[in-house]
């Protein structure tokens, strides 16, 4: 047998390489470090110099500089004159010692700084762990320089990497770093191939946000925002259009810039949702919306908390939070994010819309916050839109139709005929019909349906694969309505459904249980485990039968709805209750065991989804026979005018008595 190997140490070297990998893996990490620890010692301006094909970087600053003591230690491990981000509400970029450290170990590391207590300067070269040299020098220098040489040199294969290096990374990585610091400038310049030259300057969110758009047009899109909450104080800027571009989306925490968090991800969702997000721009008095799905909000936001409310220290790169209160930080992005989005979509819709049937408009000088509470509670962004993209010469809006069936009166909503069909998401999936016309004494004329229209129903044919064309008589006139089939057969299987596992029809209905082949264990907590044990008995008129264990219960029998039917086809087969799902069931049914349900909500869903996806699809071809057969099967249904989803299964289209006058 081969002896068991002996764990050792790794060499230091070998280390601290495999540390520095990790730390600055790339060129633009190495660049941005030297900014952070440029601003931690308060500079103002900041000169980046790429020589060489990338492989030599200066970067020199204004700041206060390096005492002699802090020098003599500089570039150890874990070394820091830093503040720790967890117990300080102003903490510095810098907090790990870290940074200067894995530089010597790529590339011969060169620090030249003053001393602010005697105003000195001195030089100190390391490389690899090992001082090289530390001296006095004669030049002056205003702050502090850093010079990396070779950088890279004893990795060849990152080294090649640098010559595939690319600045707008870098341009907006600082970019982000500055709108956190709010001031500072900072100037790169490139000397591979041609000389690059980039200056960025912060004066204000308003100058530097246009400045990175490159578009000085944008000045009037951009607004300032804020918020206090209680526990997250949210301030910046927000834009009122989208960009083609997403990187103009920065984020900071307690003055430090992160990426790819939770606050960038619920911010886009927000501006996703709203009506806003689909606008492109408005001008001339007409509202343009956004034909490119490529559009993306624009922002600045500066969130300010208790240190102790986030962890930053979660990757290499500094750039990652996590909030130990997401819900509070939600609210206090919804609270900013949504009232501003609301302002803004009224305002754009009362400069674009010119509704003739409006006593007065709302004032668009006003403000965005005063438009919005005058006008939100009085008519919703949606109606507004569609009214102000709806030709001035399109038909009359349909009459509201009331439409009477057992248990339930749904209504028909106003149809608007679009402009642009095809543009909008949130077209129906109802051909455009003429509407019902009104009688000659200006009053809607309301029918009420029930099973009697069965019997005078005229079956005329299918139209477009997806609707039952047929007429029917009802209170002396003449309807032509349309079956929705797919809604129609839903219908019919959802009561099928009801009917062999609870039994409805019968004067005494019971639940369909059936036995397990080998009893199912699922794990329950404690307070879980004693209502089961409480209410066992109870849940046997629910079709469930099981034996308390120490962990848990063991089912024997189960609700014929949860399990899959034997000769249930592929397709319903697919929908068979899921594990998750089925302890949701169970665990719902322990908290209330006696309820009079005829069959329980969520048993009632897992029905209706059964029902739904076996039914008849649209563009389903049927014949004749099929349509009528359909029909006869909906005629005998309790609630025949609705699917399983409550969408109406009936519409009527026209009154032929009223259409035979014109």
């Amino acid at each position: 047998k081969m002896a068991a190997p002996k764990i050792k140490t790794l060499s230091k070297r070998n280390a601290a390489a495999i540390q520095a990998g990790v730390v600055i893996p790339q060129l633009d990490r190495i660049i941005v470090e030297l900014v952070q620890n440029s601003w931690d010692a308060d500079a103002t301006l900041v000169d980046i110099n790429l020589r060489n094909d990338n492989t030599s970087l200066s970067v020199a600053d204004n700041g206060h500089g390096i005492t002699f003591s802090n020098l003599k230690t500089i570039g150890s491990l874990a070394c820091s004159s830093k503040r720790d981000p967890t117990q300080s509400s102003q903490p510095t970029f810098g907090f790990r010692g870290q940074a200067l450290h894995s530089m010597q170990v790529y590339a011969v590391l060169t620090i030249e700084a003053r001393d602010p207590t005697s105003h000195r300067c001195y030089q100190k070269c390391m490389y690899e762990g090992q001082t090289l040299s530390f001296e006095p020098m004669s030049q002056r220098v205003t702050g502090t320089k850093i010079t990396l040489a070779n950088i890279y040199g004893n990795l060849p294969v990152r080294r090649r990497q640098l010559a595939r290096f690319k600045l707008q990374p870098v341009v907006t990585a600082l970019a982000s770093l500055l709108f956190a610091k709010q001031r500072g400038k900072v100037t790169i310049v490139s000397t591979k191939d041609t000389v690059t030259r980039v200056t960025l300057d912060y004066r204000n969110d308003l100058q530097f946000m246009c400045s990175q758009l490159e578009d000085p047009a944008w000045t009037p899109r951009l607004f300032a925002v804020n918020g206090d909450h209680p526990v997250f104080k949210l301030e910046g800027l927000l834009a009122n259009q989208g960009h083609t571009s997403s990187s103009h989306q920065y984020i900071s925490v307690n003055g430090r810039a992160i990426q790819s968090s939770f606050v960038h991800d619920h911010v886009r969702q927000l501006f996703k949702k709203s009506l806003l997000g689909r606008v492109s721009e408005y001008e001339g008095g007409k509202l343009l919306r956004s034909r490119s799905p490529a559009h993306h909000p624009v922002f600045v936001l500066r969130i300010t908390c208790n240190p102790h409310l986030l962890d930053i220290t979660l990757e290499p790169s500094k750039t990652a939070a996590l909030f130990s209160n997401l819900d509070e930080l939600e609210q206090a992005l919804n609270d900013v994010v949504v009232k501003f989005l609301d302002a803004h979509l009224l305002r754009a819709l009362s400069a674009a819309s010119d509704l003739s049937e409006s006593p007065k408009r709302p004032d668009v000088t006003a403000s965005p916050e005063s438009v919005a509470s005058k006008t939100l509670q009085k008519l919703s962004p949606l109606k507004r839109f569609l009214q102000a993209n709806t030709r001035s010469d399109a038909a009359p809006a349909a009459p509201e139709v009331a439409i009477k069936l057992r248990h339930v009166t749904p209504c028909h909503d106003d149809a608007v005929d679009s402009e642009d069909d095809d543009d909008m998401a949130w077209q129906g999936q109802m051909p455009k019909l003429a509407p019902i016309a009104k009688p000659k004494t200006g009053k809607l004329t309301r029918f009420k349906f029930d099973s009697k229209v069965f019997e005078t129903l005229q079956l005329h044919g299918q139209v477009d694969n997806k609707f039952i064309l047929c007429s029917i008589r009802l209170d002396g006139r003449s309807l032509l309505c349309a079956f929705d089939q797919h809604a129609v057969h839903e219908r019919v299987r959802v009561e099928d459904l009801e009917q062999v596992c609870y039994h409805t029809n019968d004067q005494n209905p019971f639940v369909e249980s059936k036995a397990l082949s080998e009893p199912y264990f699922m794990s329950l907590d404690a307070r879980d485990r004693r209502l089961a044990e409480k209410h066992a008995e109870l849940l046997v008129q629910h079709g469930l039968k099981y034996v308390c264990t120490d962990d848990g219960i063991s089912l024997t029998n189960l609700p014929l709805a949860l399990l899959p039917f034997e000769d249930a086809d592929s397709t319903t087969r697919r929908f068979s209750t899921s594990p998750v799902k089925l302890k949701y069931i169970i665990k719902a049914l322990l908290v209330e065991p006696a309820r009079a349900w005829n069959i329980p909500p969520l048993i009632q869903d897992v029905l209706n989804t059964r029902a739904c996806h076996g039914a008849i699809k649209f563009g389903d071809p049927l014949s004749k026979e099929d349509q009528t057969n359909l029909l006869e099967q909906l005629s005998a249904c309790k609630l025949p005018f609705q699917c399983a989803h409550g969408r109406p299964s009936l519409y009527p289209l026209v009154d032929l008595t009223l259409a035979s006058q014109v």
